[in-house]
């Protein structure tokens, strides 16, 4: 049987995994659509409609996509109203706010690039201003009063894309004044309750950073603390007592797990508010609740295995013992309206969706909103287990399990999904990929290796300068306490992960490749020396965190090399799927794209996959297309199941004359239909064999490589994905069967390269379809780097500089590769317009 690739599979092998995963098939659950799993905008995480209460507490906003409408919507609470106000088809919403019960602000980028801009929108008349310069500005937010409604504080990088400076905006005028220039070092701006700038955070040489406070905006700055190198990550500040004379931070200094304390900011005196032993506390919105009115903490979140609340004031007590008896789950206070009379509480559990309620503190009632997926309630999906073991040094390491639900909990295929960050870690809910991988019947296994948060410094400090070494082992000795238990089968275990989970991936492929079956790595590093040089503008501050904690490229070469898989293709012995980007701004695309060249000169093949219109959060639509060919993957190496392609079969009369591909394609792949197959890919008969011959030069090769294309493209049509052009996918593949029979090298360079000018020809390669799929299939012909260079060039529109970033070579050998590509591609191009 032929792969994508053109290697042959032994038969027996594949058909002892169909036999084994068609047994466990039928005692799984009914199967849950990808569209299902992964319907939720912006994030994978349970809070994707991020539903914001208005000042008046009878409406909510909230990022959705109902009746396949993506963006922001709106409804009154109790009422079945709800309309979409702002369309995110083809941009980010990022975040979103409500300024008075008219106004709303948002913040949008393009194509995953992070450059939010900042607009305004009037709810009465629809009427939307922006209020940020619209070309590579990053806006943040920083601070914002509802006792000032039409004003609000951001951070920009207008002047210097490297330091965001400080601005007051009137949201009513639109009127943008500086308010204060960064001097290079300032990380953090802290406003005061009155809307005036009070502290901020400063970075210095040595890596640690210096908290600063005035009395007014006429007094001298004065250092109140200092947090080093390995107290910063979890210590800032939270906000101002509403008369301004205390600061809350959470702060881990002198201390092993962060705590949330009170400062004075005259005599520098502290007060520890809460802390726990273990568990770190990470300030988040939702995590420490304030009093709107008094400014003080009213009750603070650990995040153990589960949520845990401690109340420190009693006055909520009885609103926090009603609302756990409105639903099962974890909740959470996502926000109050303006007289505190009203709660929007949501509801995160690990089998189902995301549930919100409007909580009426006078009655102790809650009225339901909405599910963030609502869909999902027609389906069984997993729960979560908390696990622990030690390990091989006597780290006791903390996870989550995640079983098939049907399936006895013996010798099944494993999926060790590693979270990013790495500084990061997974928490118990739900997650779309976990219950993804659940449903298709594979156990999902998650570990907080060390080096994850939340679990004290001690435990932080152990992964310094681990990546690929204990840090992998905490992996490796994972995957060997479920196999040890006879929960896993040893053959049959597959490493997935993105950003540090990407890189954790390459790693099982290179450095452990006879642990695991198959690896999955999306957005992930390959070389970490390139990886902190890389380092985007926005980030530069922390090089000393990072040096610290990875390896420094100046002095430690050697070090960051052998922990580098790059450095190591040579090991991998495994399948790989590797999947970027384009526009990540963290993790640059170079880093999977240097890998996949590294494999490619080794003769070691990849699956790659690159989006070129996003970033580091995958749109919904590219979501979802990956999943389907991440999911054919593992079936193929796993032999779990996979969710078939559903179509809706419409007449397709003799009496329409013109061609209906969607129509025949639905048909081929619904019925088999191979003579409706042929019928469609005759129409394409005369495109190809001249696409063939401009690159052989031989009727009788051409002939031969174009009946080639039909049969794999017949044995390929199960793997067509609607979001390409019939048109492209099968030149793609007429393309790739050139590439084999040897002869795209035998083109010869006939054309004057001075009489032809090869941008004047592809300026408009869109005016005509087949002029777009002939030249865009010329291009394809390429070898790498030119292929990605001329697409970034002439079809991207990329200038040499940005070339030369995105695949980690200077100006100069960008304008090379380009000239040589015109070598190949203008003998082509001309002749087909002849």
């Amino acid at each position: 049987m032929l792969d994508k690739t053109g290697h042959i599979y032994q038969i027996n092998q594949e058909m002892n995994l169909i036999d084994s995963s068609t047994n466990r098939d039928s005692k799984l659950p009914e199967l849950i659509p990808r569209d299902v799993l992964f319907n939720a905008p912006l994030t994978n995480g349970p809070m994707a409609k991020r539903p914001k209460l208005s000042p008046d507490g009878k409406k909510v906003i909230y990022l959705a996509s109902i009746n396949n409408l993506p963006g922001l919507w709106i409804k009154t609470i109790c009422h079945d109203d709800e309309r979409l106000i702002i369309n995110d088809e083809k941009r980010n919403i990022f975040d979103y706010l409500w300024i008075t019960d008219s106004y709303i602000i948002y913040f949008q980028d393009k194509n995953g690039t992070q450059n939010w801009i900042l607009y305004r929108m009037n709810l009465e008349t629809d009427e939307i201003k922006r209020l940020s310069p619209s070309v590579n500005v990053q806006v943040r937010t920083i601070a914002y009063s509802r006792n000032f409604p039409d004003e609000i504080i951001i951070s920009m990088n207008k002047d210097n894309p490297e330091l965001h400076d400080l601005y007051h905006i009137n949201i009513t005028s639109g009127k943008t004044t500086l308010m204060a220039k960064n001097p290079g070092n300032v990380i953090d701006w802290l406003i005061n309750n009155n809307l005036q700038l009070q502290g901020v955070v400063r970075y210095t040489d040595n890596g640690s950073s210096e908290l600063m406070v005035r009395a007014d905006e006429k007094s001298d700055w004065k250092k109140l603390l200092t947090w080093d190198v390995e107290d910063k990550p979890l210590s800032q500040s939270v906000g101002f007592s509403q008369d301004n004379s205390y600061i809350y931070l959470t702060d881990s200094r002198n201390s092993n797990t962060c705590r949330v304390i009170k400062m004075e900011l005259t005599t520098g005196h502290t007060e520890v508010i809460a802390q726990d032993t273990e568990y770190d506390i990470v300030y988040t919105t939702n995590e420490i609740l304030f009093n709107p009115v008094t400014g003080n903490i009213q009750a603070v979140c650990f995040d153990r295995s589960r949520k845990e609340w401690v109340i420190l004031d009693k006055s909520i007590k009885e609103d926090f013992d009603s609302i756990k008896e409105l639903d099962y789950g974890d909740f959470s206070v996502i926000n109050r309206d303006k007289s505190d009379e009203t709660w929007l509480i949501s509801f995160d559990r690990d089998n189902g969706p995301v549930s919100y309620y409007a909580f009426d503190r006078t009655l102790k009632k809650g009225t339901f909103l909405f599910y963030n997926q609502p869909k999902l309630n027609n389906y069984t999906l997993s729960p979560m287990e908390e696990i622990s073991f030690t390990s091989r040094d006597g780290l006791t390491i903390h996870g989550y399990i995640t079983y098939p639900v049907g399936l006895n909990r013996s010798n099944l295929p494993l999926v060790i999904y590693v979270h990013g960050g790495p500084w990061w870690r997974d928490t118990w809910g739900y997650n779309p990929t976990v219950q993804w991988f659940a449903n298709r019947g594979y156990i999902c296994l998650q570990v907080n290796y060390r080096g994850s948060i939340r679990y004290g410094k001690k435990f932080l400090h152990a992964g310094y300068k681990e990546w690929g070494g204990k840090m992998h082992d905490d992996i490796v000795d994972a995957v060997k306490w479920a196999v040890k238990k006879g929960i896993a089968d040893p053959r049959k275990i597959a490493i997935y992960g993105a950003s540090y989970g990407g890189y954790e991936a390459l790693i099982g492929a290179t450095v452990t490749p006879d642990l695991f079956c198959c690896a999955v790595a999306i957005d992930c590093p390959s070389n970490l020396i390139t990886l902190i040089q890389s380092t985007s503008s926005y980030l530069k501050i922390y090089r000393n965190r990072l040096t610290k904690r990875i390896g420094d490229p100046d002095l430690e070469k050697e070090f960051l090399m052998s922990r580098s898989p790059f450095y190591r293709v040579e090991d991998i012995k495994i399948p790989l799927l590797i999947a970027h980007g384009l526009n990540n701004q963290r993790v640059k695309s170079t880093e999977s794209y240097q890998i996949v060249q590294a494999m490619k000169s080794k003769g070691i093949e990849a699956e790659y996959i690159v989006f070129p219109n996003e970033g580091r959060v995958i749109t919904m639509k590219n979501l979802i297309k990956f999943h389907l060919i991440a999911e054919k993957f593992l079936k193929k190496h796993l032999g779990g199941r996979i969710e078939e392609r559903k179509f809706y079969l419409t007449d397709n009369t003799a009496d329409n004359r013109e061609v209906n591909e969607k129509k025949l394609i639905e048909k081929i792949l619904k019925e088999g239909d191979k003579q409706i197959f042929e019928e469609l890919v005759e129409s394409y008969r005369k495109r190809l064999l001249k696409y063939l011959l401009n690159i052989t030069g031989n009727i009788e090769s051409s002939r031969e490589i174009l009946q080639e294309t039909f049969l794999r493209a017949w044995l390929y049509m199960d793997s067509y994905c609607f979001d390409l052009p019939f048109s492209s996918w099968i030149f793609k593949i007429a393309t790739n069967v050139a590439r084999k029979n040897r002869r795209i090298n035998n083109l010869i360079d006939k054309t004057n390269l001075n009489e032809t000018d090869l941008e004047i020809i592809l300026h408009g390669w869109e005016e005509h379809v087949d002029d777009k799929i002939l030249v865009q299939s010329i291009i394809n012909t390429l070898k790498e780097p030119y292929r990605t260079t001329v697409i970034l060039r002439f079809i991207e529109d990329m200038n040499y500089n940005d070339i030369a970033r995105i695949m980690n070579k200077n100006p100069q050998q960008i304008k090379n590769y380009l000239f040589r590509a015109k070598k190949f591609l203008i003998p082509p191009v001309v002749k087909s317009q002849e």
